[in-house]
């Protein structure tokens, strides 16, 4: 655990910070090529979009959880028990995101913690998640945290 880091449940006041975080979290996945022609409007579209379908409309089948150090909103994780590609007993890690003056101190790995938690809680036996091939940094912590690579998706511009 992190010291002086409160933990909660997401709340609507949190929207636009967790909105924003979704839209960088999507930024560090892509390639430069693909971030250069991807406008910002069109990312918070499909983040607004994935809050609506995966968190708003889940009837309780997600959690989405907002670390605070002195009130200031520094880090999220969000996972789901809504089948996506995996078996069934499969959680999805939809999301884990640290402000970047946050990152190296275990914040990440906690918030990992607190969401195998509730998916083990939940019935959970797995947890699946994607990461951009070049985002070294994510691909490490979720390494870290004894995850493996099980398909690679790769793609050509035409």
């Amino acid at each position: 655990m992190v010291d002086g880091v409160l933990y909660r449940d997401f709340e609507d006041g949190d929207l636009e910070w967790t909105l924003l975080a979704m839209v960088a979290s999507m930024r560090a996945t892509m390639t430069p090529e693909r971030s250069a022609a991807t406008g910002d409007l069109a990312m918070l579209g499909e983040a607004r979009s994935d809050l609506d379908r995966y968190h708003y409309r889940s009837g309780g089948a997600d959690k989405l959880i907002v670390a605070l150090r002195d009130g200031e909103r520094i880090g999220m994780v969000w996972v789901t028990m809504e089948r996506l590609h995996q078996d069934p007993g499969g959680a999805w890690l939809l999301e884990v995101f640290v402000e970047p003056r946050y990152r190296r101190q275990g914040l990440a790995q906690e918030l990992m913690r607190r969401a195998e938690r509730w998916a083990r809680e939940q019935g959970a036996t797995e947890m699946w998640l994607n990461v951009g091939g070049g985002n070294t940094n994510a691909l490490g912590l979720y390494q870290s945290q004894g995850y493996i690579v099980e398909t690679m998706h790769l793609s050509k511009r035409l």
